[in-house]
């Protein structure tokens, strides 16, 4: 039975009045709008759309020009996380099927466990994938062809490590060309409960050879080679990074009770190849693990062998660069996190444009902002935020596709525009200059890639629904009933300030008949975790109603700096609004 909504209330906290006349503005079009009381109003977005199975876009590689590899988490096949390539000609292909996942559970909540692997010699033929199967955590590989831009000859997968061990877990890996081994973080459960993690390297050289003329489902695939450890003992290892030219390798630990957002180590190892064979050498601490509170991540060695890596020792995780018995250079400048908390392993939030810049994905009250940084082996880098109209990048890269071209590639989504990823080719002989040129003048317009906007081509989509018709709705599409969030400040516990983005109403044919809109209060999970401008249906079903709605980012979450993660004592962080 129908019911009228209850009277309007006042919200909890003080909206401005630049708010209010935002509110009454908002999704203003051409032709006359019902007036109707906030929280009544009709829209199509429904329960239907809420509970329709989307998959979900987390990576997108550049394999070659116009080939992409591309993975999602599938809902409706079990959840299970799958890996395809699209073709230049539009074409994808599954590299496994069913019931094949590619999850790790090293750390328990996981995080990257798949390296694609070039196995015809650099010659863009021939590829492996190799990934970690959530069923039995062993690590499996699959060969494909890429002929003419087009993916053919999918092996089936064939397991390289032994079940044997099947305790054992992997994520966070990569293969090296150079040594020909593969680089881990490496956690082994015992029978009597006792868990070990460490970084280790295994040869790999002779399952790439095998790949290279044998296709991995044709049976007699070898199995990875004896594990040797590279890590001090701690409870924690991720993150190892290589230097391009020597046998130094650099990794993060910690310890409990610490998480890795509150410290952690970086560790710098030395090694030498004998006989095959990895004999370790010097292992040193180089940054943190001093108990003074500093939390590093994210070690990324510069093609010059110049190790850069993120640390929040200024407050908010800015990126250095490592400079042996010198004071190491801060390379990125501002109130923001250019970082993200390692709930999971191999999160990577900058990537190198050749050699003289990098594109840094930061997080500034709720929001993701690009940075790019030019001149980041000088003593005084420049850094000029790019034009993007997507409220929360998950991904970018900067990958040679070719002689003389790069593909930047992201991962991204907004409260209007469902996840996409997109690809942009520069050609030239400079294309990385050119790129960074590109990155200036014209930014990350995604919701227009493929309608001839710049060189943004779309690559992949969570959901067309979102730029459809709605039915009923003539002249209008569903995201004409989105909104998008304002950052609000308001006064908290102990005299701190707290945060939340500020969903006002939207609809193109209802407005309001003078009221206040009825307001819904949400909190993320995980304390160190943030509210998100991001594509969010379950927002936008009260919002095109009429609902206000205040997404909060309590104490303790990502983007307001280490003091909004550690609070004084008392102070109400970590749960504390």
């Amino acid at each position: 039975p129908h019911h009228s909504p209850p009277p309007p209330r006042a919200p909890p906290f003080h909206i401005s009045s630049g708010s209010i006349h935002q509110y009454q503005q908002c999704g203003r079009m051409a032709g006359a709008k019902a007036k109707a009381v906030p929280g009544a109003w009709k829209s199509p977005v429904g329960a239907d759309l809420l509970t329709k199975k989307f998959n979900v876009i987390s990576s997108c590689k550049a394999l070659a020009e116009g080939v992409h590899a591309i993975t999602e988490l599938r809902p409706a096949e079990a959840g299970r996380v799958c890996v395809y390539v699209r073709g230049a000609d539009g074409v994808c292909s599954d590299l496994f099927p069913p019931p094949f996942n590619a999850r790790t559970r090293v750390h328990e909540y996981g995080g990257a466990c798949t390296e694609i692997i070039d196995v015809s010699k650099e010659k863009k033929e021939k590829f492996a994938l190799i990934f970690s199967n959530f069923s039995d955590q062993r690590l499996y590989a699959v060969t494909f062809h890429l002929r003419d831009g087009r993916c053919e000859d999918v092996s089936q997968p064939a397991a390289i490590t032994s079940a044997d061990n099947s305790s054992d877990r992997y994520g966070s890996f990569f293969f090296d060309t150079r040594t020909g081994f593969l680089f881990s973080a490496f956690e082994r459960h015992s029978q009597d409960g006792k868990v070990e993690n460490s970084i280790i390297a295994a040869d790999m050289k002779h399952i790439v050879a095998h790949l290279d003329v044998n296709e991995a489902g044709g049976g007699g695939v070898p199995t990875l080679g004896e594990h040797y450890t590279l890590s001090l003992p701690s409870d924690f290892a991720t993150s190892p990074a290589l230097h391009p030219t020597s046998n130094t390798l650099v990794y993060i630990s910690w310890d409990h009770p610490n998480m890795p957002w509150d410290e952690t180590r970086m560790v710098e190892v030395e090694f030498e190849l004998k006989e095959g064979r990895v004999v370790v050498g010097r292992q040193e601490v180089i940054r943190g693990g001093d108990g003074k509170g500093e939390a590093v991540k994210q070690p990324r060695f510069h093609p010059s062998g110049a190790l850069f890596f993120v640390t929040d020792k200024s407050s908010f995780w800015q990126i250095y660069r490592r400079e042996e018995g010198k004071e190491d250079v801060r390379v990125t400048q501002g109130d923001f996190d250019a970082a993200s908390p390692s709930w999971t392993v191999g999160t990577s939030n900058y990537s190198f444009i050749g050699d003289d810049a990098l594109l840094c994905r930061a997080t500034m009250q709720a929001r993701t902002h690009l940075i790019l940084v030019e001149g980041v082996m000088s003593d005084a880098p420049t850094q000029t935020e790019l034009a993007c109209e997507m409220g929360d990048v998950m991904e970018m890269e900067c990958a040679r596709v070719g002689e003389g071209k790069v593909a930047l590639t992201f991962v991204a989504s907004s409260p209007a525009i469902a996840i996409t990823a997109a690809t942009a080719v520069i050609e030239g002989e400079e294309a990385e200059s050119q790129a960074c040129a590109y990155l200036k003048e014209v930014g990350v317009q995604l919701s227009q890639a493929g309608e001839g906007a710049g060189k943004w081509e779309e690559v992949a989509r969570q959901t067309d629904l979102d730029r459809q018709e709605v039915e009923g709705y003539e002249g209008y599409r569903l995201n004409d009933f989105f909104t998008s969030p304002t950052h609000i400040t308001y006064p908290s516990a102990g005299g701190r300030q707290s945060h939340a983005l500020l969903y006002l109403p939207q609809s193109p044919v209802y407005e309001s008949d003078g009221s206040l809109p009825p307001l819904l209060v949400k909190s993320h999970g995980g304390p160190t975790s943030n509210a998100a401008s991001r594509f969010n249906l379950s927002i936008q079903f009260w919002t095109s109603r009429g609902f206000a709605v205040a997404d909060v980012n309590y104490g303790g979450g990502t983007g307001y700096g280490r003091g909004d993660r550690h609070p004084p004592q008392g102070g109400g962080g970590g749960g504390g609004g």
